[in-house]
């Protein structure tokens, strides 16, 4: 369990790391490899009692070098994956802000979950051709409130593509830390577009630091499954 430098949450905790997304923008994947490490999904056991030693109200990223609805390899692996989500279903933990994020939300479709009210279920939208993961969010999460991370943020949505209806959270961000060569930078259309949407249906919006030169960042946070103590903290 550590402090992290994700500017929208408190900790991260990584009872799994790695995937098989093969995203190649993954910041995760080039700090692996930058230490010779296997990205390869893994399951790490003892690290899943470090969740007990969070005793105050704070926001837990879990698996934030992962994706817990991603391809595994090993049947166990999968197994570890079933017994860490009923582990943050549990009451004991009422007191932490759960968020998860996949890329893999039609897995979710396919079988739909139902998570207490301090769990945040997440998907992240790069481009207008992911737009049906937000629809995928929205059929496979129950109970949970739902988010959408528009990050690294690659294209343009137009009025048609975006349907946030039911969506309470949006985080925003910009490309960072990969090779000049590969690096996008959004258009501020881009990013203002998202806006307008959010603000028609009264969603939250959590810029990231990485869209500073655009002007003031906006920094909001949804209230469900929240001490409101910490809204806005960072």
């Amino acid at each position: 369990m550590n402090k992290t430098k994700i500017e929208w949450t408190d900790y991260s905790w990584n009872p799994l790391t790695g995937c098989n997304n093969g995203c190649d923008y993954c910041y995760a994947n080039s700090i692996f490899k930058r230490f010779g490490k296997s990205f390869k999904p893994t399951f790490h056991l003892d690290r899943l009692k470090d969740i007990d030693k969070i005793t105050k109200p704070c926001k837990v990223f879990v698996c934030s070098v992962a994706d817990l609805w991603g391809d595994f390899d090993s049947l166990e692996t999968l197994a570890y994956v079933g017994d860490l989500l009923e582990r943050i279903r549990q009451s004991k933990y009422g007191h932490i802000t759960f968020q998860l994020l996949t890329k893999r939300p039609e897995k979710l479709a396919a079988s739909p979950m139902l998570f207490p009210a301090n769990v945040w279920v997440g998907t992240t939208v790069t481009n207008w051709q992911e737009t049906k993961r937000i629809d995928d969010l929205r059929k496979g999460v129950m109970g949970a409130l739902k988010f959408v991370s528009f990050e690294p943020l690659l294209s343009h949505f137009s009025e048609e593509d975006l349907d946030l209806t039911g969506i309470k959270w949006v985080i925003i961000g910009a490309m960072t830390g990969q090779p000049k060569s590969r690096l996008v930078k959004p258009k501020e259309d881009w990013i203002f577009d998202i806006v307008k949407e959010c603000d028609k249906k009264g969603i939250p919006i959590y810029m990231k630091n990485s869209l500073r030169e655009y002007g003031e960042l906006r920094r909001e946070f949804p209230t469900q499954g929240i001490n409101l103590k910490n809204k806005g903290e960072k």
